[in-house]
């Protein structure tokens, strides 16, 4: 701090000096009268009395120097001191009026009256008007113009508490209007009388922003921006118990296959895409509605039932619709790709279904998962028989990631024959399910778990390694080129690590491409994205056959087979099998289906024959076909066609000889 004298203390100081130096002369001349007093007396008599009275004088003279002396340190003490208070009430004068200013509250004075006399520079900003225009107004311009009732009351208590605090709504200069809190006291003097007003007004619009940003995050999902999980069931539990007399249906949406989606375009592509599906959805709900994204590929919906409605149609139409939005085709613009999702929707009704929004839920996602393992693209009500079957599918699921550590699952073969000659010429991979019981699960009930846990790109890798693992030394004792042929779904189209896994299995048994045929659904040809079909060419540009797997039970086209490098068709079984040669209709639909593989140049491999009538059915309309079924044997594990296999001589098959299930002829 600077350690020089003050302006203000200077004629203090000046003064100060004078009295001193006054004194101090005044003491001086004394002395020089009492040096002159002396020296008259001394040429007196002897006895001495003028020099005690002299002398008398002196110590008179010595008290009053004494007591000035006194006087004057008392004076500059007292100077000091006022000084030091003068320098104390300045800073914090200065203090009071950098406070004042740079607040961020805003604040008022006023006269007892409600006249203003002074604003700060935070009201100035706040109400957005200059301080010339708020100054020597009335407070009740400020605080509530347009309303009368309302100040009166506040005046009251100011009066009878002498202060007041609560929101209130200011009007800037704009005519907009914000939500404040006012603090309003009032001031008395040393006699208690009132003095002025001192209001503090904040402004409360940031704290109502923050206040409803953090509403959005809690009860919102950030990426669709429609109401999330838990605030929806908040919401359903509150309109169940606030109507108990109406019926509700609570649908839960979920996006077929779309875990593909995302693990094949990445998280940020497949947010957007959600983005998209949130706002077409949204625009279908109406007021008395609620829609809600349930997280990872779910939305709900609750809808309310009219009363003299059925409880079943109603809902089922509004999901029917539901449907029909999701399948629109969406185009997305970078990158460049055109969707075509379809979406399963399970319905839950209140109170048949529950009486609580987690019992809604629940039974709404058993029909939603049901419907998604029948293939998606429905919609289904809940039923009761479906807890049972959920259960069944979850002890699948565990089972089968047991069964894949403790190598339960087995590698099955099915023949694949000549038309022409009967001579074997490759086998379908198959999976087979041993359970610790020693008996068999179904590939019906746990391939379509695999595939949407995951789990079929594991088993298919392995399935693969140990079918190729035997093909080699059959192949190398035979010196024919057998071939695989394995099913590939639309799940493992979409991993990008495909082409490369699938070349390095047949690398490290010094097998060729042509060694594989993939096997691909028909319906995972259509509805599906354009990197299914960039990843089919870039299969078939590596050399793999490409088979089209149940041909003629999806959607398939001929633009759609002329324009993808297909090299076989399988007509499913559904044609074959217990149809042919008796049920005229399925005649014509085989042999239009032969024709069509004729004309395209397309191999074709028949399923589902079973018997000697239908081998020389397909053998007369197509020779170079390929066959396969139960006519030819049950699918063997790897180690029973060791030993036909393995003495390098490749079986055939004669059906004219029997009717019925045959053994290969050596």
């Amino acid at each position: 701090m600077n350690s020089a004298l003050p302006t203000e203390l200077l004629p203090l100081v000046i003064a100060w000096a004078g009295i001193t130096t006054l004194i101090l002369l005044t003491l001086l001349w004394r002395l020089w009268r009492l040096r002159q007093r002396i020296l008259e007396l001394a040429g007196r008599d002897s006895r001495g009395l003028s020099i005690r009275e002299a002398l008398n004088q002196l110590q008179v003279l010595v008290a009053t120097r004494q007591s000035l002396l006194e006087q004057t340190h008392r004076t500059r003490d007292e100077m000091l001191i006022a000084a030091r208070h003068a320098e104390h009430f300045k800073r914090r004068q200065w203090a009071a009026q950098e406070l004042f200013a740079r607040l961020d509250e805003g604040v008022v004075m006023a006269s007892h009256d409600g006249k203003v006399f002074e604003v700060n520079l935070a009201l100035e900003r706040i109400l957005q008007k200059p301080g010339h225009l708020l100054r020597d107004r009335s407070l009740r311009e400020i605080l509530a113009p347009e309303d009368e009732d309302f100040f009166a009351n506040l005046c009251a208590n100011i009066t009878r508490r002498r202060h007041w605090e609560g929101r209130l709504i200011l009007h800037r200069a704009d005519r907009s209007s914000f939500p404040a809190f006012l603090r309003l006291l009032s001031l008395l003097d040393e006699q208690g009388k009132p003095q002025f007003l001192l209001g503090v007004i904040q402004d409360l619009s940031p704290v109502e922003q923050t206040h409803a940003q953090l509403h959005q995050l809690t009860h919102h999902d950030p990426l669709t921006g429609l109401q999330n999980r838990v605030s929806f069931l908040d919401e359903v539990d509150a309109l169940l118990n606030a109507s108990d007399e109406r019926h509700w249906a609570l649908i839960i949406l979920g996006l077929d296959r779309f875990t593909m989606v995302s693990d094949t375009l990445g998280p940020n592509l497949a947010g957007r895409i959600l983005t998209l599906i949130a706002q077409r959805l949204k625009a279908q709900v109406t007021p008395h509605e609620r829609l809600a994204y349930l997280g990872g590929y779910e939305f709900g919906w609750l809808m309310p039932l009219p009363v003299d409605a059925s409880c079943t149609d109603t809902p089922l139409k509004r999901a029917q619709s539901l449907l029909e939005v999701i399948r629109q085709p969406l185009e997305l613009k970078e990158p460049r790709y055109s969707l075509k999702l379809t979406a399963s929707l399970g319905i839950a009704t209140y109170p048949r279904d529950g009486r609580r929004a987690d019992e809604l839920l629940q039974a709404a996602h058993l029909a939603l998962v049901h419907v998604q393992q029948k293939g998606g693209d429905h919609v289904l009500l809940h039923d009761k028989s479906m807890s049972a079957q959920a259960m069944r599918r979850f002890q699948i699921e565990q089972g089968l990631r047991y069964a894949l550590e403790r190598r339960q699952i087995e590698c099955a073969l099915h023949p694949l024959v000549m038309a022409q000659s009967g001579q074997l010429s490759g086998f379908e991979t198959l999976m087979r399910w041993r359970h610790e019981e020693d008996r068999y699960i179904s590939p019906n009930e746990f391939i379509p778990v695999a595939e949407e846990t995951g789990l079929i790109i594991p088993l298919t890798q392995w399935l693969l390694d140990q079918a190729c693992q035997h093909l080699t030394s059959w192949r190398n004792r035979s010196g024919q080129p057998l071939f695989l042929s394995l099913n590939i779904s639309p799940r493992q189209l979409l991993d990008p690590k495909l082409p490369e896994a699938l070349i390095g299995t047949l690398q490290k048994y010094r097998l060729d491409p042509t060694a594989l045929m993939l096997e691909i659904t028909e319906s995972g040809l259509v509805g599906g994205i354009d990197l299914i079909r960039e990843r089919i060419f870039q299969l078939a540009m590596r050399g793999f056959l490409i088979a089209v797997d149940d041909f003629g039970t999806g959607h398939s086209t001929l633009s759609l087979l002329n324009e993808l490098p297909i090299d076989k068709l399988k007509i499913d079984q559904s044609f074959i099998r217990d149809r042919i040669p008796q049920d005229a209709e399925a005649v014509k639909i085989v042999e239009a289906m032969l024709a069509l593989a004729k004309g395209l140049q397309l191999a074709v491999v028949v399923e589902g024959v079973e018997t000697a009538e239908q081998a020389q059915f397909i053998r007369q309309r197509l020779p170079t076909a390929l066959l396969q079924g139960f006519l030819f044997g049950a699918p063997q594990p790897l180690h029973a066609w060791d030993g036909l296999l393995l003495e390098g001589k490749l079986p055939s098959y004669d059906w004219n000889k029997e009717k019925g299930g045959i053994a290969p002829q050596r």
